[in-house]
């Protein structure tokens, strides 16, 4: 990946893009809205390109040699995943306006919002390799990190369909853990 970025940067750029925005993307084709949305966030969209830059093109792989730093890798991962949980509940959120009372949608739009980067990693990558594999598929070879996103998005549709009576803030400090 790192030889690709440094003789295709922009391709680099939009894949790692489209990777990060994956959910906000899937998410409005799902539900019918404008695709270039979720890259309105200026500073979703401005971290996903720094943090690309300092992947591909920082300095003697300073970035790899913090991350293995476990205190700091450990803060990364906790921030990663209060980030997903905040991506499933505002995609079920978005799914709620736009189909009421159907559980199933709001269950399927929240999860593909929280593990979105995997179903279009594999597409990404088949394009840049030219190739057809699809034996990664995450439809053939459910990750955790899907199965996961369809546990917490179907709470946060049972939440918001006021099933299960609490709070958003209580809610999203206890699904983060998994």
């Amino acid at each position: 990946a790192v030889e690709f970025a440094h003789s295709h940067p922009l391709a680099s750029l939009a894949g790692n893009l489209l990777i990060a925005n994956a959910g906000g993307v899937l998410t409005a084709v799902a539900l019918g809205t404008p695709l270039i949305a979720p890259f309105g966030n200026a500073i979703n969209t401005l971290t996903a390109v720094f943090f690309w830059w300092v992947v591909y093109f920082g300095p003697g792989d300073l970035f790899f040699n913090l991350y293995k730093v476990k205190p700091l890798q450990i803060a990364l991962m906790g921030v990663r995943e209060m980030r997903r949980c905040k991506k499933i509940l505002d995609t079920v959120t978005a799914a709620a306006a736009v189909a009421n009372g159907s559980w199933i949608v709001l269950v399927l739009v929240g999860a593909l919002g929280g593990c979105s980067g995997k179903f279009i990693q594999a597409t990404e990558e088949s394009m840049r390799k030219h190739s057809a594999d699809v034996s990664r598929s995450e439809f053939l070879q459910i990750s955790f990190v899907t199965k996961a996103s369809l546990m917490i998005a179907t709470v946060f549709a049972l939440v918001k369909s006021d099933v299960i009576p609490l709070s958003v803030p209580q809610l999203s400090s206890s699904a983060a853990p998994f």
